[in-house]
């Protein structure tokens, strides 16, 4: 097999991991990301690097999370099933357990590769819409009906299927008359070597079936004309109020270093857009910030994961947030920028995986913190 190529998560940022990675899945994370309109790198006056992702903070799409990217072997490896699938159904429902949204999503598996299948099976990520309500997160995938996807799954906690890498681990496969690209045929034929042929042990996973319907919720705070959220204090000229959870860091950071990279990263959100912020307090939240849905119009950063809220293997943060949208279903209560609609954003989070090697790296650690702040 051809040597793979060799990526950088961070720009030249001493410390950090490289890996080898195979070329549809450097174009997939690219395609992941693909709503972004330019990229710009402000010089600190500290030896920080930010990179700063010039589009609307509240756009909803495609957004990825901080990654850092497994090779394909390590993608089976790490997965508890890995199949090739197509999008027969979708649907939205709140945890009783957690009160949260998620997305329940249906695949008719095509092609079982590790793992022993239901006919259809069932996976699930963070973020949907019941009635009023919205939710996202930005490592959730974004599924459409027939969509065919190669699929890396783990089990939650609570024994539910989801992607091993969230997004990532939901690769879209594009084919034109029948023929798939030539490089995802080669990622497939890769997969299926690594799996031997589908011969490679995984989970049994015939408790999670699912199901087919005709017409899908896409959800995942996107709704069907394709309305997204945003923070309206800016329209009122007033700051969104931040808190801050210090309460773990990764090692050799400081709290002074934290906070800094906190307002150096709103500050560079600030710079770009007409969004103003205010730290309110630095507290510990005692849940992860990714649970509280309280609709106080605030932005919660929790620079650690004590609490586990990040689930998906190599992940160096998540961030989201809750919408509110009109029962009147005219003007929506987050205004309009130009033609564009918004829901009214109720809560963002941002959650950081404080205990990565990399994340040690202050330039990285400001870096995914500003990325995860365009998510909220």
């Amino acid at each position: 097999m051809k040597s793979l190529p060799r990526v950088k998560l961070d720009g030249d940022s001493p410390g950090e991991q490289v890996v080898a990675i195979h070329p549809d899945l450097i174009k997939h994370y690219y395609v992941q990301t693909k709503f972004v309109l330019s990229t710009a790198r402000f010089q600190m006056k500290t030896t920080y690097r930010l990179a700063l992702l010039l589009a609307s903070a509240f756009a909803q799409s495609t957004f990825a999370s901080s990654i850092i990217p497994l090779s394909t072997a390590e993608h089976v490896a790490a997965s508890a099933a890995v199949f090739r699938g197509v999008v027969v159904g979708q649907e939205c429902y709140r945890d009783s357990a957690d009160g949260l949204i998620y997305t329940r999503t249906s695949l008719r598996v095509v092609e079982p590769l590790k793992g022993v299948f239901p006919m259809i099976v069932a996976v699930v990520h963070r973020g949907g819409a019941i009635g009023e309500d919205r939710e996202f997160q930005g490592n959730s995938p974004l599924f459409a009906q027939t969509d065919e996807r190669l699929m890396f799954a783990v089990r939650r906690a609570d024994g539910k299927l989801t992607g091993t890498q969230g997004s990532f681990s939901a690769m879209k496969l594009n084919r034109t008359n029948g023929s798939l690209p030539p490089e995802q045929e080669s990622l497939l034929n890769e997969v299926r070597a690594l799996t031997g042929n589908g011969t490679t042990p995984g989970d049994d996973l015939t408790d999670q079936v699912g199901f087919a319907s005709s017409s899908l919720i896409t959800g995942l705070l996107e709704d069907n004309p394709g309305i997204s959220s945003r923070f309206i204090q800016c329209d009122r000229g007033e700051p969104i109020p931040v808190l801050i959870d210090a309460s773990a860091l990764p090692a050799g950071i400081t709290l002074a270093q934290a906070t800094n990279a906190v307002i150096q990263a709103l500050n560079a959100w600030s710079a770009v857009t007409k969004l103003k912020f205010k730290i309110e307090a630095i507290q510990s939240f005692g849940v992860g910030a990714n649970t509280i849905a309280t609709s106080d119009e605030k932005l919660r950063i929790q620079l650690h994961d004590t609490y586990n809220s990040i689930n998906s293997v190599g992940t160096l943060g998540i961030g989201g947030r809750g919408g509110l949208s009109s029962p009147l279903g005219t003007w929506d209560l987050g205004g309009a920028v130009g033609t564009n609609e918004f829901y009214k954003t109720a809560y963002g989070y941002v959650v950081l995986e404080h205990g990565a090697p990399t994340m040690q790296n202050m330039a990285s650690f400001t870096e995914v913190l500003c990325h995860e702040v365009g998510h909220a």
